[in-house]
């Protein structure tokens, strides 16, 4: 997790790249590919958000389980 936390996760809309199917409003596929690309982007994805979710469990110490 601390990997994770330090990893570089880059932008949103780079990873929006890597989606295939990028329409989820009804006139999305009328946009160019540059501002679909952006607003999924947008929806999809919160970097800084899961940067902070990662953090949160990167800090906790893990319970040793005695068997």
């Amino acid at each position: 997790m601390q990997q994770l936390t330090q990893a570089q996760l880059g932008e949103a809309w780079t990873l929006a790249e890597m989606v295939l199917v990028r329409k989820l409003k009804k006139y999305d596929s009328y946009l160019p590919e540059n501002l679909q690309l952006m607003g999924y982007a947008s929806q999809a994805f919160d970097i800084s958000a899961t940067q902070k979710w990662l953090q949160q469990f990167a800090d906790t110490k893990p319970e040793l389980s005695q068997a």
